[in-house]
Formats: structure tokens, C-alpha cells, sequence
């Protein structure tokens, strides 16, 4: 089989790497999560305030399996909250930090074989992505997923608190200037509201296959 990109969009709480790992398990991809990276930056500004733009080489962000490390810290549970998701959404706005780690994704993925989600990842990291997906599911669809993943672990929340997040960082992402989150369109749009998780993957995979020779 040849050597192929897939870029996946979409909001925040629609599955993007749950897919993008089974996918990429699928077809003997790599997985790169981008917007781990971002909640790096958040997490590593949380800890050391300060203007980013003078501290951005100072961060070493590398992945061991499905495992993030911020300078060879493991993060992984740590920039998994809704403070660092929100702190990451207002940081991706710089167009400093953006170009950062744009550059990053792209070095990586430049010898094919990658599957990369995000936001920006069709427009902006890899444009040129043999298969591209956009997700997407309705806030409260995605504040309920939260809500119960939150449940599961024993974490008290507020729902709608939960729910306001969500479309405030929908906004933030798909109006901030750089890079806003956008369905190109080239992008298969795959509405997971209704779909378990396997039904998502499996009409995934059914249009990888009619794009690429398997």
C-alpha cells in the first residue's frame, strides 16, 4: 500500500482522536495528536507565566505512543481538563505559537504515512493530505459525551458551566484570525451525533478505501 496523509478537522469534543487513533491502527498509520501539543503550550504557560512568545524555545514536545511529553515530562492526564482546553484554545490564536508548531507537524509528517487532527490541519498543516475528514456533532451532543467521560472518573461538573465551555471555544476557534477552524472543501464531512464510535470508523475507512487502493 502506498504512503498517504489524512488530515481530520473539527471541533473540540467530536471524537477527532478517538477516530484518528483507530484509523490510524487500521491502515498502519501514525497518529499525531496537534492538539495535544497545543495544550502543552497551555499547560507549560500555566506552570510558567509569562510572555510565550519568548519561552516557546524552551518547550520539547515529543510523543511515545499514545503518550505526550512536555521536556520529558509525561502530560498526557495532566492537559486533559477543561482549563487547559480553554488556556489552549485562547493560546492557538497566536500566530507565533501557531507557526511553531505548524512547522513541527509538517517536519514530521513530511515522509508520509501520518494522520494528523486538529483544526487547521486540511487548510493549513497539510493541504496537500490525500484524505481529509471534517467532524462534527452539536454542542450538546458533545457536552453530554464530556459530561459522562467526566462521571466515569468521578469528577464533579456542571453541565451547562460544561456546555458554555464548549461553544465558547467553538467560537473562539472558528473566529480567531489565524488559521480559524474551517471545512475545507475537499474534506468528507462525517456528522457523529448519531453514530457510535464503530459506525464513525467504519464509514471512515469506507471512504479511505474508495479514495486509495488498499
Amino acid at each position: 500500500m502506498k504512503k498517504f496523509n489524512i488530515a481530520i478537522d473539527g471541533p473540540s469534543g467530536v471524537g477527532k482522536s478517538t477516530i484518528a487513533k483507530n484509523i490510524a491502527k487500521q491502515y498502519n498509520m501514525i497518529h499525531l495528536d496537534t492538539g495535544a501539543m497545543y495544550r502543552c503550550i497551555a499547560y507549560f504557560l500555566k506552570h510558567h507565566p509569562g510572555n510565550i512568545e519568548e519561552k516557546l524555545d524552551e518547550i520539547k514536545i515529543h510523543f511515545e505512543e499514545d503518550q505526550v511529553f512536555l521536556n520529558d515530562e509525561n502530560v498526557s492526564g495532566k492537559i486533559r481538563n477543561e482549563e487547559i482546553s480553554l488556556l489552549a484554545s485562547d493560546i492557538a490564536k497566536n500566530e507565533m505559537v501557531r507557526k511553531f508548531l505548524v512547522k513541527k507537524q509538517q517536519e514530521i509528517a513530511k515522509d508520509l504515512g501520518y494522520i494528523l487532527d486538529g483544526r487547521d490541519i486540511g487548510s493549513v498543516v497539510l493541504p496537500d493530505a490525500l484524505i481529509k475528514f471534517y467532524l462534527s456533532a452539536s454542542a450538546k451532543v458533545r457536552a453530554e459525551r464530556r459530561f459522562k467521560e467526566y462521571q466515569a472518573k468521578n469528577v464533579e461538573i456542571d453541565f451547562n458551566e460544561l456546555l458554555q465551555d464548549i461553544e465558547k471555544r467553538d467560537l473562539q476557534d472558528s473566529t480567531r484570525v489565524h488559521s480559524p477552524l474551517i471545512k475545507v472543501e475537499d474534506a468528507y464531512e462525517l456528522d457523529t451525533s448519531d453514530k457510535s464510535i464503530e459506525e464513525v470508523i467504519k464509514e471512515a475507512c469506507n471512504y479511505v478505501e474508495s479514495k486509495v487502493k488498499i
